[in-house]
């Protein structure tokens, strides 16, 4: 009634009150929409981890925001993550399989890597927990278990495919290590001075997990918990890590261990996420529970 009564002060015309209300109605609808943007920004995913430097010296590991939709069966991803590694095997391969989760189309993983006999278990990096991602440059992240079977005894493809392809009886498969962006308090980012750094304590925890899932003695290493001591030494050459990890040794039942690893860059100084490679010269598991005996499983020495 309010704005009706003005309108009828400024003798308007019927034609331009009824344009006034519908400017401002829009008006209206735009600030709505505005902020349901603010508040609901439209990203569909997230990308890799990244590393930054923030105004205060010391690194953090953070996702960023990215706006791709993968489809479920997208060609050769042109970059490998934080955690995944790409490698030719040869047939036979060795592994046995299972499903993330049980009768759906969840992806694959490693449940076992047979020790004799196997090309991924010479290969030195195949590891159970290990997730199938791609088969020679087909997506398998949302495939069922006999599609990812039927793809590992399939032929390769007769034509290249962005320079990529496996030979006859090889096939090529991208892995990831399944542990997800790993987490490093502000305190233990504090001892850490680049994204280099900080970089290489997450490729040591990543392949200490790799080892000690390929040694098979404290059961299946399930998830890394957190990481609670970072040091680099060397010129950025030298990385310690504590972090503590739970594990299983019947599926059912948990412990947890409190893990400790030193590893060498291998490679390029100046080397950062899935490019920045390891080698662990010293790796010691501390049970917490039970008898709370030490495994050295990787001495320095050897």
């Amino acid at each position: 009634p309010l704005i009706l009564y003005i309108l009828l002060q400024w003798s308007l015309t019927a034609s331009q009150m009824v344009n006034m209300i519908i400017h401002f109605l829009l008006l209206l609808l735009l600030l709505e929409g505005v902020s349901t943007f603010v508040l609901s920004p439209r990203f569909s995913t997230e990308s890799i981890v990244v590393s930054q430097i923030k105004s205060d010296g010391w690194p953090t590991l953070q996702p960023t925001a990215s706006v791709v939709q993968p489809s479920t069966f997208q060609r050769h991803r042109t970059s490998l993550s934080i955690g995944e590694y790409c490698i030719d095997l040869e047939r036979p391969l060795g592994m046995i399989l299972e499903e993330q989760e049980e009768g759906g189309a969840s992806g694959v993983m490693v449940k076992e890597v047979v020790i004799e006999g196997g090309s991924a278990w010479t290969s030195g990096i195949v590891a159970p927990g290990d997730v199938l991602l791609e088969i020679d440059q087909v997506d398998v992240t949302k495939a069922d278990f006999d599609t990812v079977m039927d793809l590992l005894a399939s032929p390769p493809p007769t034509t290249p495919q962005e320079g990529i392809m496996s030979s006859g009886n090889s096939v090529k498969i991208t892995f990831g290590d399944g542990l997800g962006q790993l987490d490093m308090p502000k305190n233990v980012l504090k001892q850490l001075k680049t994204s280099n750094d900080a970089f290489l304590i997450d490729a040591v925890v990543r392949q200490a997990v790799r080892e000690i899932r390929r040694d098979g003695r404290l059961g299946e290493l399930r998830n890394v918990e957190v990481v609670i001591g970072a040091g680099v030494q060397e010129n950025g050459q030298r990385g310690m890590a504590r972090f503590f990890a739970i594990f299983s040794t019947d599926g059912v039942t948990t412990y947890s261990c409190n893990i400790s690893a030193t590893g060498i860059r291998q490679g390029d100084t100046n080397s950062g996420g899935s490019e920045c490679k390891v080698k662990i010269v010293s790796l010691s598991c501390a049970k917490d529970e039970g008898l709370g005996r030490t495994y050295d499983l990787i001495s320095e020495a050897q």
